[in-house]
């Protein structure tokens, strides 16, 4: 009784995915969806909130029914990608890739650079060699699929070029995440730890829901035994990626290494209930 009608309650949402209010959001796109269950817009935003917390495989089911209920690829089939390759469903995305095609030049860039993740993942580099390159072809600003082939460059053992071209990258695009995670990992790999940590702080800056800088610069804080920094790190990660292995993990390593034995073992132990084949 007295609650809203769909439309209104799809106008309160679009106003609070605008101020980044994910669960208010999540509320009223799940009232409008008890109303109109086949509203494909609805399907599309309550997808890209589950992305935003991020929940990858709540959002992968509503970018599916979306696609399907007749939304535009160019709006979802990004973000199914991108699900599916976040959750391990490599061979699923490249699926959705061949069933859907995105026209725009954004969404086709980013289609690409979804499938050469998917390939990097079935180990398969030329095919993903091949897709990122389509995703420069489909947009000459697709700056997340050339720092994925700096990457491979610096794989097959070119490290040295692939860092001179990704700082080449960064004079352009100071705040461009990719590289900048790119840029710390090699650096950590020739044994610069310093500036490894402060471009792992810059990348956590520029995208701050992202969790894989935060993971790696968590790693290295442990290393280093700066344990108030790692304690603020993984506080961080709990509220943005808590359903990530690593991030408990990393939180029972880090209680292992300051003596809080208790908590590290029940960490431990309920990680290893959930996946009892973790090797770390």
């Amino acid at each position: 009784c007295g609650r809203d009608d769909p439309q209104t309650q799809l106008t309160k949402a679009r106003a609070a995915v605008a101020a980044n209010d994910a669960r208010t959001a999540e509320i009223h796109l799940k009232n409008v969806l008890r109303d109109r269950p086949d509203d494909p817009e609805a399907r599309v935003l309550l997808a890209g909130v589950y992305a935003s917390l991020p929940d990858p495989r709540s959002a992968e089911k509503e970018w599916l029914r979306a696609l399907e209920l007749g939304m535009a690829p160019d709006r979802a089939l990004p973000g199914l990608l991108e699900a599916r390759v976040t959750v391990g469903d490599a061979k699923g995305a490249l699926d959705a890739a061949a069933r859907w095609k995105a026209d725009s030049p954004q969404a086709a860039a980013d289609v690409g650079y979804w499938r050469g993740r998917a390939h990097e993942g079935l180990g398969d580099p030329k095919a993903a060699d091949r897709a990122y390159r389509e995703a420069l072809a489909a947009r000459a600003a697709a700056y997340r699929s050339a720092v994925a082939l700096l990457a491979m460059q610096a794989a097959g053992g070119d490290a040295r070029g692939a860092e001179a071209a990704g700082d080449e990258l960064l004079a352009r695009q100071p705040g461009q995440f990719d590289a900048l995670v790119l840029k710390a990992d090699l650096q950590m790999r020739r044994g610069d730890a310093a500036g490894a940590r402060e471009g792992r702080d810059k990348a956590s800056a520029a995208e701050p829901r992202r969790a894989q800088p935060r993971l790696r610069l968590l790693s290295l804080l442990i290393e280093q035994k700066d344990y108030d920094a790692a304690r603020a790190q993984h506080a961080e990660l709990r509220k943005i990626a808590p359903w990530l292995v690593m991030t408990r993990f990393l939180g029972a390593l880090l209680d292992f290494r300051t003596d809080r034995l208790d908590a590290a073992r029940a960490a431990l132990q309920g990680l290893l209930r959930a996946q009892p084949d973790f090797l770390p």
